[in-house]
């Protein structure tokens, strides 16, 4: 699991930096809406799932929640 650590610094890490450098905006907001919407996939598929991974099924809507009008603002503002 420390391997998925890493990617998501990485992908946390991207994002950031497409905050301050716009011709990283769409790579950032494409790999973080992948992320997120496959993790929520495969989460709603499992017939059963533990408090530990409810946590982070509420944290990737909440992220979800913040990708989506940052998505719809960097297509705004091209």
């Amino acid at each position: 699991m420390r391997h998925r650590a890493v990617l998501f610094g990485l992908l946390g890490a991207l994002l950031v930096a497409a905050a301050f450098l716009p011709a990283l905006r769409s790579a950032a907001l494409i790999g973080g809406l992948i992320s997120v919407l496959a993790f929520l996939l495969l989460a709603w598929s499992a017939p059963v799932y533990n408090e530990a991974l409810r946590r982070v099924v509420i944290a990737d809507w909440i992220a979800l929640a913040c990708l989506l009008p940052a998505l719809l603002l960097h297509l705004r503002g091209n």
